[in-house]
């Protein structure tokens, strides 16, 4: 299913998307494939999943002890691409895959895109590749019809901004902070007016991320966002489950989706 599809179903609704984000491979490869069914059930509107990375820059501790686990338990591409292969096709929302670029380059950025546009995949995310040197990846993406999916921070520069509206489809991943992921409170006095400020600018969809944990963020940032990603807090509510990973899961993705209402 493709992004577009997403985005005209919440608007039709009137409302934000609500994209969850998992880590591939945790706790176990099967068992993060079925978790992201439960929060397509609980109400998340599309699946974001990490490739597990042994030095993962833009990731707080909860995100890096899931990929930590995840490649302990000997996750590797082969079987990522095979798991996915058998699952894509049969879920009925857009399944982007973000992977650091050190590993999406051992793969390959033609490989990369190849059998994600086989199996139905409907982006891509690389959030240590600088937009403006992504050049080579997103002429593998266009040719099979993906999304690649910029990320923008707050202290994105104006020619970072440009590449995003110039290679950039599907949406732009906004960074709420200048720091890695993670469970914070409220929203920074800045982040409004970028976010803003980026929908004036572009002609993309905004999707925001990093931090966003609680309903009452999303509700203070609904006039400035088409979408919200939620990882770490999801993590965190299946570590604190009491051995019910998912159902923590699905009442927290409950929770969020109340808000964008």
């Amino acid at each position: 299913m493709k992004l577009e599809m997403m985005w005209a179903k919440v608007r039709a609704e009137n409302r934000p998307a609500l994209m969850a984000f998992l880590m591939a491979g945790y706790p176990t490869l099967e068992g993060s494939l079925e978790l992201a069914e439960a929060a397509l059930e609980a109400g998340a509107d599309g699946i974001e999943l990490g490739m597990p990375f042994s030095d993962p820059l833009a990731d707080g501790p909860l995100l890096q002890a899931a990929a930590q686990k995840a490649l302990a338990e000997g996750l590797t591409w082969k079987k990522l691409l095979a798991a996915l292969f058998r699952w894509v096709p049969g879920i009925q929302a857009p399944v982007t895959l973000m992977s650091y670029v050190n590993p999406a380059l051992a793969l390959g950025f033609e490989r990369l895109a190849e059998e994600g546009a086989a199996m139905g995949l409907a982006g891509v995310l690389i959030p240590d590749l600088p937009v403006e040197l992504a050049g080579s990846l997103v002429r593998e993406l266009r040719k099979r019809n993906l999304s690649y999916i910029p990320f923008l921070a707050p202290t994105s520069p104006p020619e970072r901004w440009r590449a995003a509206g110039r290679y950039g489809t599907g949406f732009v991943y906004c960074v709420s902070v200048t720091g890695v992921t993670g469970v914070r409170e409220g929203v920074p006095k800045d982040l409004p007016p970028f976010l803003d400020g980026v929908r004036r600018t572009l002609s993309l969809p905004v999707g925001v991320g990093f931090g966003i944990s609680r309903g009452e963020q999303i509700r203070a940032l609904k006039p400035y966002a088409d979408a919200f990603i939620v990882g770490s807090a999801l993590v965190k509510a299946m570590n604190e489950g009491n051995g019910k990973p998912e159902k923590a899961l699905m009442q927290k993705i409950r929770e969020l989706r109340e808000a964008l209402l």
